[in-house]
């Protein structure tokens, strides 16, 4: 057996067995009252962390997806994109040939911007 393989199926254990095992553990401090308060405290942190309940990398964490969402949140969602897309824009998009800024948007209204 060649080290890689043994390397892949250490990590293919940790990824199956290792993550059931891990859980497991969480949930038996989480529900042992006779645990201290800090191993709970991190067990049951760790828990929502791995269900995705802790926002690492700037997303909050109550986005929903759009199905899950009303009228409203996505109207507000929306426009919270087309904000963040216009504070991307470059303040001197380029210099066309035909002496206009780049920007075929006549009007002034951003309804819609996000889809063209």
């Amino acid at each position: 057996m060649t080290h890689r393989r043994e390397i892949n199926q250490a990590w293919d254990l940790v990824e199956t067995e290792g993550a059931l095992v891990a859980v497991r553990a969480m949930i038996e401090i989480c529900e042992d009252s006779n645990a201290p308060a800090p191993a709970r405290a991190t067990a049951g942190a760790a828990l929502l962390r791995a269900a995705g309940m802790f926002d690492r990398d700037g997303r909050d964490a109550d986005d929903k997806p759009a199905v899950e969402m009303t009228a409203e949140e996505i109207r507000q969602r929306i426009a919270q994109l087309q904000a963040e897309a216009k504070a991307l824009k470059p303040t001197n998009p380029g210099n066309s040939s035909d002496g206009s800024n780049g920007d075929d948007d006549d009007d002034d209204d951003d309804e819609g911007d996000l889809f063209e």
